[in-house]
């Protein structure tokens, strides 16, 4: 992957990023058509939404 100059890369793995995962194989957090916008802001928000 470094020598193709790759700099992330990104799994099915349905889970959030955690510091330490590798950046060849990162998981996401998988969004459909059926989250309304506080959902949304709720899956990216950094900590999960906990305060």
């Amino acid at each position: 992957m470094e020598e193709a100059e790759v700099l992330c890369a990104f799994t099915i793995e349905n889970r959030r990023v955690e510091v330490g995962d590798p950046v060849e194989v990162l998981p996401r957090v998988r969004i459909a058509g059926e989250y309304t916008q506080e959902g949304f802001e709720y899956l990216v928000e950094p900590n999960g939404g906990e305060q």
